[in-house]
């Protein structure tokens, strides 16, 4: 039978459906209700960040204006100052306090910790930022915690070495194999650390140099006696690597700039973001320690040090900068390993939570945190539904009226995404990088769907699969934007990732929504072409994403090849 008569054959099977066609609206329906509960719940915490944003301005401005007054009026007061008295002295300044510009009080003893593993690019400059902190050296202690199998545990070894010999208390912690990942890592230098604080880096972060005399000095973070932890904001030395970069911008500072900001200011639970913050040691044993029964350690002992009473804090105004994945292979990885990783955590502390004395409206916000990539299911779910219902006029006319205006609470997110973007004074680059931040972000939610179903029920925490870094920013400039690949080639040595079969899924389904698109172009049904075009190019996108990095690598294998040969003709000749 020809295909044109098959496919017409199907469709009238399935038109004379109406059981299945019930089912699909029910499923669409449940599928919109749920995906706009989530984005009432980023909504009501943009609200939330523009009612202080608001204030604060309020504020500054009262502030401003007292200021102002108050200056006149030492002004006019000055007439009747003393003549002995200098300038500065009748402006209130006189001389510096004593310590003005030291480190003042009793300071605490910290110890940094290094978390890597195969970091070869990127080992050497976190070692040199960290052994550059701005703090007592008998007072810090550094700890690179080293599980790698490459020749990352030389480099580090020669950088400890050299810190050492200029008075820096750092030590190279090895370990021959990677139980608990980086949660075993974590909790095995805890054996030797001797400080009250402890920082952590990823092996792609820069601290400041100021880093540790801001937060624990100036900003008094740890002042009150209940702070378990504080979280500073990443910062994106790569951004402007490529389309992916700034995509991936616009998607966390929404989470960096509006989600840490309200929680941490209004006492909803919060996360520390495993990278860039420093805890409370007192907090870290009281929690129970790093456990590896997750792959986000990092959210699962701030909930657990959270329900035992301690708080974490956001300073969103001190940034730590670090890497983004560069490829969409990478990025798509760390995603899954986030998604898998917050559903262990719901079906591990949610209990917990639910049994607890929190707020019952805390509670709800704790659950809508931590089940975040729960999201991914319902989007997946409308990628599959929505071009078969658009197919049926009929379909469309039985769908409730309260569901398109339902459906509008998906603008919220987006205006989040605005507001984080538009903060920082970047509104005219959110324009050209949000239509590859929702692509993107709708792309890998089959590979998020499938981590966040193993989570819930896989009976294993998982591999640990690590983001590679390739050193974006060095010496001051940035690097190269290629992206990481696995061979020797010039004394370079790169990693590289596999792919998997989500790429194949993600192909069939980006093939499926764009016939979906062609066929309803056919039925003249224009308007609903649109979303289903960007199902299918969210996919596409994804699916090239992983393709293009290995075709320019055989494309450069084979110019290589050609010139070799072209050379060897020549000196034959």
């Amino acid at each position: 039978m020809p295909p044109r008569i098959c496919a017409a054959a199907f469709f009238a099977m399935w038109s004379s459906n109406n059981a299945l066609s019930d089912v699909l609206i029910v499923l669409n329906n449940a599928a919109v209700v749920v995906l706009s509960m989530y984005a009432l719940h980023q909504g009501i915490l943009l609200l939330l960040y523009l009612g202080f944003r608001l204030s604060a301005r309020l504020s500054a401005r009262l502030s401003a204006r007292l200021s102002t007054r108050l200056g006149a009026r030492l002004h006019k007061a000055r007439d009747g100052v003393s003549p002995g008295l200098d300038g500065a002295a009748a402006h209130g300044g006189g001389a510096p306090r004593a310590g003005a510009d030291r480190l003042e009080g009793v300071l605490p003893c910290v110890t940094v910790q290094l978390p890597l593993y195969n970091e070869r690019y990127v080992v050497e400059r976190v070692i040199a930022a960290v052994c550059a902190l701005d703090y007592p050296r008998e007072l810090l202690q550094v700890q690179v915690l080293d599980d790698s199998t490459d020749d990352t545990s030389r480099m580090a070894q020669q950088a400890v070495l050299a810190a050492r010999e200029r008075g820096v208390d750092i030590e190279l912690i090895h370990r021959d194999n990677r139980a608990g990942y980086k949660a075993g890592a974590l909790a095995n230098g805890l054996l030797m650390a001797r400080g009250e604080l402890v920082a952590i880096f990823d092996a792609d972060f820069i601290p400041s140099r100021n880093f540790l005399r801001r937060v624990i000095c100036e900003r008094r973070a740890f002042a009150a006696p209940d702070v378990g932890f504080v979280q500073t904001r990443w910062g994106y030395l790569n951004r402007e690597a490529n389309a992916f970069t700034r995509a991936q911008v616009v998607l966390l500072d929404m989470h960096f700039v509006v989600d840490q900001y309200v929680r941490s200011h209004t006492g909803l639970r919060m996360n520390f973001n495993g990278s860039g913050g420093i805890w409370r040691r007192a907090c870290l044993d009281a929690a129970g320690g790093w456990q590896s029964d997750t792959l986000t350690e990092d959210l699962d002992l701030s909930y657990r040090a959270q329900l035992r009473g301690w708080r974490g804090m956001y300073l969103e105004d001190e940034i730590c900068p670090g890497e983004l994945p560069q490829s969409v292979l990478a990025f798509k990885q760390q995603q899954a390993r986030w998604a898998r990783g917050s559903a262990q955590c719901v079906r591990k502390l949610f209990p917990r939570i639910a049994r607890s004395r929190m707020p019952i409206l805390h509670k709800l916000f704790a659950f809508m945190h931590l089940s975040g990539y729960f999201a991914n299911i319902f989007v997946l779910l409308l990628v599959v539904i929505t071009p078969l219902l658009m197919i049926y006029a009929s379909g469309l006319r039985v769908l409730p009226q309260w569901l398109s205006v339902v459906s509008m609470a998906g603008l919220l997110p987006i205006m989040a995404m605005f507001v984080a973007q538009n903060a920082q004074g970047r509104t005219a680059d959110f324009v050209h990088d949000l239509p590859v931040a929702i692509m993107l972000g709708m792309g890998v939610s089959l590979s998020n769907s499938a981590a966040v179903l193993i989570g819930l029920f896989g009976r294993t925490s998982g591999e640990f699969v690590r983001t590679p870094k390739s050193a974006a920013h060095t010496a001051g400039k940035p690097a190269a934007r290629g992206l990481p690949r696995d061979r020797h080639a010039g004394g370079r040595f790169v990693y590289a990732l596999q792919t998997d079969w989500t790429m194949r899924a993600e192909l069939v389904l980006g093939l499926y929504a764009f016939t979906m698109c062609i066929w309803l172009a056919l039925r003249g049904a224009w308007v609903s072409v649109i979303p289903v075009l960007f199902y299918a190019s969210g996919f596409l996108v994804v699916v090239w994403g992983q393709v293009s990095p290995a075709m320019r690598l055989q494309l450069r294998a084979r110019a290589r090849q050609r010139r070799m040969q072209y050379r060897s003709n020549s000196r034959s000749l």
